[in-house]
């Protein structure tokens, strides 16, 4: 999620240009640096994130849903869409194939190597930091997603879903299903991790959240490093690329 100095807040723009020389002494060609959304953002780029308080108990979250929200989890529960939470790493296998068909609607890859989901799983769950959630419908899976759990924050970090269940709201369940644990096991604050997708951030404000801006830092530092950024933005292209060679 958010990385970033640690350091007192009116010195942050003089550790970020200490930063930026560090790395061209050391011979990075790109920086890129998530500011927590708490802290002063400065003349950084901004980007923002939902964030929704937790306190005040269960009753205040569910009237804080929007209408849209609300009839959209009862809809779930009407249909029979269960949430469980997943324990057996084997779900990696079902949540990566969740994860090809939704994109494959897109043409791409979908953008988190399985590699890396695992590595996360195994470094996080045994810990209690990585918590896994499956929507089903009749005992198969149709939305699923991981949850980053932090000291006093919880975290959304990844989520899919199947096409044609999306009838079935599981996706509104699913997060409410987290919301009402991160209230019982006394997080203070759900971070949904962006706002910069309207399709995406608007789902997100369906649950009553707080748009809160943070500092984005992105720079080349050498002809290199332009050179990739450029490469970088071509990135949906190349995706779709690789899915199309990948299906031929």
């Amino acid at each position: 999620a958010y990385l970033g100095p640690l350091c007192p807040p009116e010195i942050l723009g003089e550790v970020l240009d200490r930063f930026l020389e560090f790395g061209r002494e050391r011979g990075a060609h790109y920086v890129e640096v998530l500011l927590h959304p708490y802290l002063p953002p400065d003349a950084l780029r901004l980007r923002r994130t939902y964030i929704l308080t937790l306190e005040g108990g269960k009753e205040r979250l569910w009237k804080g849903l929007k209408r849209e929200c609300r009839n959209r989890v009862r809809k779930a529960l009407k249909e029979g869409v269960e949430v469980r939470s997943m324990e057996d790493p084997g779900f990696l296998d079902i949540y990566w194939r969740m994860a090809e068909e939704m994109y494959s609607g897109l043409g791409r890859l979908p953008p988190i190597p399985k590699d890396f989901i695992g590595w996360v799983w195994e470094r996080f769950h045994p810990r209690g930091r990585l918590r896994a959630l499956s929507a089903e419908y009749g005992g198969r899976p149709v939305a699923a997603a991981f949850f980053l759990l932090h000291r006093d924050t919880a975290y959304f970090w990844d989520g899919v879903s199947l096409r044609d269940a999306h009838k079935l709201a599981p996706n509104n369940l699913l997060h409410w299903t987290f919301i009402e644990q991160a209230v019982e096991e006394g997080f203070r604050r759900y971070d949904m991790l962006g706002a910069n997708i309207s399709g995406v951030a608007r789902f997100k404000s369906t649950f009553g959240p707080v748009l809160v801006p943070y500092g984005f830092l992105s720079t080349p530092l050498n002809l290199r490093g332009r050179v990739g950024r450029g490469l970088r933005r071509l990135m949906p292209v190349v995706g779709k690329v690789r899915y199309f060679l990948r299906m031929v």
